[in-house]
């Protein structure tokens, strides 16, 4: 049973106003996870401009290549992972509002190891570092069908090149801890 022309036309024009997923750099997908975040060490005299205690990103890479990505909303950070750690760098403009009253470049800096099943119930979870895995594990090869389920490590936020005439802050550094589990 063939459409009518108009009919056709009309589920066309349907499938393509519906906007596609964000795809994920990189030819593999690691997985989405949920992160929280502990401040564990600041040197700041604010809070505001930094990461949020929680969110949600998708970790990928290239898997001939080493490199990495973590995608957050529509954002992707590029970053290396060598089969257990994963380091990711961004940078970022930010208005920082009182005490402060100015604008600062904020450089993130996440470190965290990646831990499959198996190595995630033998570390028992994330210890507010990157937790050793067991000395037999072998690192984590997506390409050996092994399923990302824990990330655990730290995120430094340093604020520098404090910018405005009434600027109040010094540049500074907060130090995170990181945990994250697969959704």
């Amino acid at each position: 049973m063939r459409l009518p022309r108009r009919a056709a036309l009309v589920c066309v024009l349907l499938f393509a106003a519906c906007p596609a997923a964000p795809q994920a750099p990189g030819d593999t997908v690691l997985g989405t996870f949920d992160f929280s975040l502990t401040l564990r060490e600041t040197g700041c005299a604010f809070t505001d401009g930094g990461m949020p205690e929680s969110f949600s990103g998708t970790l990928s890479m290239n898997s001939q290549s080493g490199e990495a990505f973590l995608t957050v909303g529509e954002a992707s950070h590029e970053g290396t992972f060598d089969g257990e750690r994963l380091m990711v760098k961004a940078s970022a403009s930010r208005t920082l509002g009182p005490p402060c009253n100015c604008t600062c470049a904020l450089s993130e800096t996440i470190e965290a190891r990646l831990y499959d099943e198996a190595q995630a119930r033998a570390v028992g979870g994330c210890d507010g570092g990157m937790p050793e895995p067991p000395a037999a594990a072998t690192p984590v090869r997506p390409d050996a069908g092994l399923d990302v389920r824990l990330v655990c490590g730290t995120v430094r936020d340093e604020f520098v090149e404090l910018e405005g005439a009434e600027c109040a802050c010094e540049p500074c550094a907060s130090d995170y801890a990181l945990a994250g589990r697969r959704q």
